[in-house]
């Protein structure tokens, strides 16, 4: 187990999420 490659899916998920939904939910994920 990576500890970059694990902090590096998070955050790529996390930007995805932000730019197909809502405020509201980039909220809720940060």
């Amino acid at each position: 187990n990576d500890p970059t490659h694990y902090h590096v899916t998070p955050t790529k998920i996390s930007r995805r999420v932000s730019d197909s939904a809502p405020p509201v939910s980039q909220k809720n994920w940060a």
